[in-house]
């Protein structure tokens, strides 16, 4: 068994740490991600679930282009704070854009979205599965 040695000066990975997680290093003002997706098929149509939390309605833009299905948005906001001797004003911009390519069957016409909770909902309806019946004759 060996003593374990302690020193009371700050290691050189710590003093890093400091420097570099202080607001000196940190950009706030630009924020751009890809925001997390679930999609599901039901049988008429298939569902996408985005979560973008901090959004408005407003934000969002929903297009159909040759068959793909493209979702952005974008969000800035400005906070300024007035006191005796000093005014401090931020802006912060998120942005993304995901882009998916839709199957045949799919119904671009008639797509519908919603926003609400930080998640936004996108419907995008197939069209309905046309059934080819064609009688075969017994030799």
């Amino acid at each position: 068994m060996y003593p374990v040695l302690r020193s009371t000066f700050p290691s050189i990975t710590k003093m890093m740490e400091d420097i570099f997680d202080s607001d000196l290093f940190r950009f706030p003002l630009t924020d751009v991600s890809l925001p997390p997706v679930n999609i599901s098929r039901s049988d008429d149509a298939y569902d996408i679930e985005m979560a973008v939390p901090g959004f408005q309605k407003g934000d969002f833009k929903i297009s159909v282009e040759d068959g793909v299905l493209k979702i952005s948005g974008e969000h800035k906001s400005e906070q300024e704070k007035k006191e005796k001797n000093y005014t401090r004003r931020e802006f912060s911009f998120s942005s993304f854009e995901r882009s998916f390519r839709l199957p045949e069957e799919c119904n671009p016409e008639n797509v519908t979205a919603s926003y609400e909770n930080g998640v936004l909902y996108v419907k995008v309806p197939t069209k309905p599965a046309i059934k080819k019946v064609h009688e075969i004759a017994v030799k």
